[in-house]
């Protein structure tokens, strides 16, 4: 469902069957509840989050190593600071 005209429509197309006698009580209400579920639940894609949490977990590690990596360079600097100092 595309916006909430078009659900409100659907609601009362449904009310208006049952009133009809169209279809029955448990019909029309799993008929309401599968039409209330395309409009306010949102469709999760699991392919895409998968592609994003791994995007993220790349990521997070290159940022683990680029932190480790400029640890290392700090320590050589320093050490070599003081070994300037000394002389």
């Amino acid at each position: 469902m595309k916006n909430y005209t078009e659900y409100s429509d659907r609601d009362a197309e449904l009310l208006k069957a049952k009133q009809e006698g169209k279809i029955d009580e448990a019909t029309f209400n799993e008929l309401r509840k599968q039409s209330s579920q395309g409009y306010f639940q949102p469709k999760a894609d699991l392919n895409q989050f998968e592609t994003l949490l791994g995007k993220l977990e790349a990521s997070k590690i290159k940022q683990a190593g680029s932190a480790a990596l400029d640890t290392r360079k700090n320590t050589y600097a320093q050490g070599l600071a003081q070994m300037m100092s000394n002389f």
